[in-house]
């Protein structure tokens, strides 16, 4: 990685149907084998709001009647909130296949 790197991204999903909490985030790179440096993210614990759901994360404005993505005080690792995620009546995805 180099200091002209502006911003970086990572994805995250859930596969099935549950409830879900995140909460007091990391993201780590590896410099060279066996050299790690933890990079800064804001708002790993999912305390401050923006226009959107959380400052600095992006959440999918599509809506959907089995998904639901909201703030938790319920359960929370850091802070006094998380992100929670409930998942409904969806098919998981299956990471095994077979052939015939």
């Amino acid at each position: 990685m180099t200091k002209t790197h502006g911003s970086y991204g990572f994805f995250t999903a859930v596969n099935g149907n549950g409830d879900f909490y995140f909460d007091d985030i990391s993201f780590y790179i590896e410099l060279e084998p066996g050299q790690w440096k933890q990079l800064y993210l804001r708002n790993t614990s999912f305390e401050a709001h923006a226009a959107g759901l959380f400052d600095g994360f992006y959440v999918s404005k599509r809506k959907s009647s089995t998904l639901t993505t909201k703030p938790s005080e319920s359960v929370f690792k850091t802070g006094h909130q998380s992100l929670y995620v409930s998942s409904r009546n969806q098919q998981p995805a299956s990471l095994l296949t077979t052939s015939h």
